[in-house]
């Protein structure tokens, strides 16, 4: 038993790792760290912005685009 709520226990623990690589230089494997990243990451972020922000989902989506063009 962990003592987490069980909702906590359900949600993916980050991969530290993962992260690591995407703040290298420039690299083929920064590139597949980002791209998994933002794939896992991003609908939480827009649920987030959407529920707890109260933002429309086209100016969530539009936010969204412009962190991940950054």
């Amino acid at each position: 038993m962990t003592g987490e709520p069980d909702d906590l226990r359900a949600f993916p623990a980050t991969q530290w790792s993962l992260v690591e690589r995407a703040r290298q230089p420039d690299t083929h494997g920064r590139q597949e760290a980002l791209a998994y990243l933002l794939k896992r990451y991003l609908p939480a972020l827009r649920a987030h912005l959407i529920r707890e922000k109260r933002l429309s989902s086209d100016r969530a989506d539009d936010l969204l685009q412009g962190f991940v063009a950054n």
